[in-house]
């Protein structure tokens, strides 16, 4: 969807923008991004431990890959955002 011809008369027209900024977003600071050995490892191995909670429909999964964001500073010392992790397992 190229912006330039969408009319924003609508919210529908209005969310379909708002969808596009983020994956173009998502897929900037992905390119940024350098990812480690290291840091993909961490990101294998507490896949793994969360499986569990990704096939939960009680839990967020957002919050899941938050953790698992985290886990990856904790051990790495390497700051990615939730986006930056799962383009990267996906």
């Amino acid at each position: 969807m190229d912006l330039r011809f969408v009319p924003v008369n609508s919210c529908a027209n209005l969310r379909d923008i708002c969808r596009l900024l983020i994956n173009h977003a998502a897929i900037w600071f992905a390119e940024k991004v350098k990812w480690t050995n290291a840091a993909v490892l961490v990101l294998i191995e507490q896949y793994r431990l969360m499986e569990q909670k990704f096939n939960s429909v009680n839990t967020k999964k957002k919050n899941v890959w938050l953790k698992i964001a985290d886990v990856i500073a904790a051990e790495t010392g390497l700051q990615f955002t939730t986006v930056q992790v799962v383009d990267m397992y996906c």
